[in-house]
């Protein structure tokens, strides 16, 4: 969701939710993966042809397969990300 705030400035935001099902060999468990991403951020617009972007954005993937590392039992395939974004965008017409 975007919405511009005044003539040059906007703010944005997003929340994504995603599944994935992957096909499993006879006689396994099929896999299924889970991610959610949140993402924030605001631009301001400094002249037709440069603007600028802050932002903040971040993911969670989760999956039902587990291995079995030291006696423990992990996700191989879980991860989390945290990023802060900065673009500038120049161009031309």
């Amino acid at each position: 969701m975007t919405r511009q705030i005044g003539r040059a400035a906007y703010l944005d935001a997003t929340l994504t939710f995603q599944e994935s099902l992957y096909a499993a060999p006879q006689g396994t468990t099929a896999r299924r993966d889970r991610s959610v991403r949140l993402g924030f951020g605001t631009g301001y617009q400094f002249l037709r042809s440069l603007r600028a972007y802050l932002g903040y954005e971040g993911e969670r993937r989760e999956s039902n397969v587990e291995e079995i590392v030291g006696g423990s039992s992990i996700d191989p395939f879980r991860y989390s990300v945290n990023r802060v974004l900065f673009r500038l965008e120049a161009g031309w017409l």
